[in-house]
């Protein structure tokens, strides 16, 4: 079969994207805004998106190492008039991408999975926070798991706000 592209329907958004967060949170993903890319191979962590219903604002938000701000806000797009969600059910996960048209004059945003499961992205993520925070304790042996466990909380923290409330 090949790829599907499926309008999602504006009063659905809300629904929509706490599931598509919830299906798709800690897939690496590549992010282009027309046909130029601004996170390129070897992509970054998805958290999620963030729609702001009152002021009409869809944020595309990756993963970073900083421990004490793990969420960075990729992208914002202004105005946004409609969201496909991008489909090959050939695939092993079916769910390839996501496009966002913005503004009328604004290049469409596409966010590209460049992975088909999330397990090994995540334990990535948490190795890279892990070792953030065992360098901000100086570098001290011996608090391997205390680290690795701070990271898996630090990560859960933020995560749960994308699917969650």
């Amino acid at each position: 079969m090949a790829p599907k592209k499926t309008r999602i329907i504006k009063s659905e958004w809300p629904s929509f994207i706490k599931n598509f967060n919830r299906q798709n949170q800690f897939r690496t993903a590549i992010l282009f805004l027309g046909d130029k890319a601004i996170v390129d191979e070897p992509g970054m962590v998805l958290l999620g998106l963030a729609y702001e219903q009152k002021t009409n604002l869809i944020g595309i938000y990756c993963g970073g190492q900083d421990k004490d701000s793990p969420s960075n806000l990729v992208h914002t797009i202004n105005g946004p008039r409609a969201i496909y969600l991008e489909r090959d059910y050939d695939a092993p996960n079916p769910v390839t991408g996501l496009s966002i048209q913005g503004a009328a004059g604004t290049p469409t945003a596409y966010l590209m999975f460049l992975d088909v499961m999330a397990e090994e992205t995540k334990r990535r993520w948490t190795s890279d926070i892990a070792y953030c925070i065992y360098e901000g304790r100086g570098m001290g042996h011996g608090y391997d798991e205390q680290d690795w466990h701070e990271a898996e909380a630090i990560i859960e923290k933020i995560s749960k706000s994308f699917w969650e409330g």
